[in-house]
């Protein structure tokens, strides 16, 4: 199915890649007069001369050389790009893990939409570019001017008065967008979704506030930008949404309890189908705890002091508050989560049980990993409290389990020694939890093992390796 729908769309993407040339030829067109009026003519010297200053022309010419190459590969890779790898490859390290069957229908819906949208198709490519970059460890040249791009035909779109009626196109590009500032939250600096009011705030508000229902595809996105959002504030990152376009997304959200799923054709084989079905009521628990883990991370030290014994004392009544949530969703928790995987597999086929042991058992390792989180705000001790221990050890056993690992390897590998991106987190809190060495070598050694450059998992073990091990004996209060 996908393939045909790659073939249907292959005259409407060919234009569409020759206007997205042309936004870019403009771009960069004014990027390359600037280094060509900004950079000084270097004399070649002759070949004899061999000072230090002739050395260093000759070095400042190979760098200029080597930097004008990256910027005119920038400009051009476009011309013959398709979003063939976006479609095989590209994943959000918060989104895809949780909510797999929807996450392939969406790749659907962004190669198909940018065949006719600027915005989408430069944000695609962004994004694919990017992910490229970082799998290879190559420059970010080429993904930053595709974002730049794509960051002002959204913002176009959003001033145009005519959002309701590309409401799907604008959320696709939204999100996007932000999950290119997920990926590289150092260089991409635009972050239109991160402006408090305008347009953008104006035309999310009309599109909460509107009597009809909205549409399956834009609420769901719209849960994934929370669900991003959530994860970029850890660590006092300022997140990706400002505070009004997060209440506005957040307040359309919170009108279905269950979102709807997405249509995903006729010819979808009844296994993906059930999988699906089943996996819906899942992610609902997953999102509503990350929107708890959103006001978690809003009473963290990097993002509110806590200069005052009042205000300490404030917090902590707040996150006992938040905790108690945590834990009567948990009481409340799906009916799938409540059983073992080998309960799991008794009724179903490989193919349906599977992804739902890998699922149910990521939506209670985040559980564990949340309250955890907690126990770091509120403890002024410097090792881990006694629940602190008995939530990491249930996160050790869920990782280690047997079950686990294969169901999550998929086709990428047969399980054995395998390690999910999505563990990264509670291995990582599991590391810092530890007093000394000795307790982060486990942790560290899994983490070791993800081997993703998308979630920055090698940057992670190395901080915590033993040359780069710091232990807990920093202040307390967040990641």
């Amino acid at each position: 199915m996908r393939n045909t729908l790659a073939d249907k769309n292959t005259l409407l993407w060919r234009r569409r890649k020759h206007q997205i040339r042309m936004i870019h030829h403009d771009y960069m067109t004014g990027l390359g007069d600037h280094y060509a009026s900004s950079t000084p003519t270097v004399e070649t010297p002759s070949n004899n001369v061999r000072s230090p200053s002739v050395i260093s022309s000759l070095n400042s010419q190979d760098i200029y050389l080597c930097t004008t190459i990256d910027l005119l590969a920038a400009s051009e890779c476009s011309a013959d790009a398709s979003l063939t790898y976006f479609h095989k490859t590209v994943e959000s390290p918060f989104i895809t893990p949780y909510d797999p069957a929807n996450w392939t229908i969406f790749k659907d819906r962004v190669v198909e939409a940018a065949t006719h949208c600027s915005a989408v198709a430069s944000a695609a490519l962004a994004v694919q570019e990017l992910s490229k970059a970082r799998r290879n460890c190559l420059s970010h040249s080429k993904a930053l001017p595709l974002y730049y791009v794509a960051c002002e035909l959204f913002e176009k779109m959003m001033s145009s008065g005519q959002v309701g009626y590309h409401i799907d196109l604008v959320f696709i590009s939204a999100f996007l967008v932000s999950l290119f500032e997920m990926l590289a939250p150092q260089e991409a600096h635009r972050r239109p979704l991160a402006l408090g009011h305008g347009p953008i705030v104006d035309q999310l508000k009309m599109w909460s506030s509107a009597e009809q229902s909205q549409a399956p595809l834009s609420l769901r996105v719209a849960a994934w930008l929370l669900v991003s959002h959530a994860a970029a504030k850890r660590s006092g990152n300022p997140g990706l949404l400002s505070g009004n376009v997060e209440d506005v997304i957040a307040s359309a959200c919170s009108r279905y309890p269950q979102l709807p799923p997405l249509d995903n054709g006729q010819n979808i084989p009844l296994g993906n189908h059930l999988v699906s079905t089943l996996s819906d009521p899942l992610f609902t628990f997953y999102f509503q705890l990350q929107l708890l883990s959103t006001k978690v991370t809003d009473l963290s030290h990097y993002h509110r002091d806590r200069t005052t014994g009042a205000d300490q004392e404030e917090v902590s009544v707040l996150m006992v508050s938040l905790q108690e949530r945590m834990e009567a969703l948990w009481q409340a928790r799906p009916i799938l989560m409540r059983h073992t995987a080998s309960d799991l597999r008794a009724p179903l086929t490989s193919i349906v049980a599977m992804p739902l042991i890998a699922l149910a058992t990521l939506c209670a390792l985040t559980y564990y990993t949340e309250l955890v989180e907690i126990g770091r705000n509120l403890s002024d001790t410097q090792r881990a409290t006694s629940e602190a221990i008995a939530h990491l050890a249930e996160a050790r056993r869920m990782i280690s389990s047997p079950d686990h690992r294969p169901a999550l390897a998929d086709n990428r590998s047969d399980g054995d020694g395998f390690v999910h991106p999505a563990d990264l987190r509670a291995l990582f809190l599991y590391a810092i939890e530890g007093f000394n060495e000795s307790e982060t070598r486990w942790p560290v050694s899994e983490m070791r093992q993800i081997k993703d450059p998308v979630c920055y998992s090698e940057f992670s073990s190395s901080r915590l390796s033993p040359r780069g091990w710091r232990g807990s004996s920093g202040r307390r209060g967040g990641e």
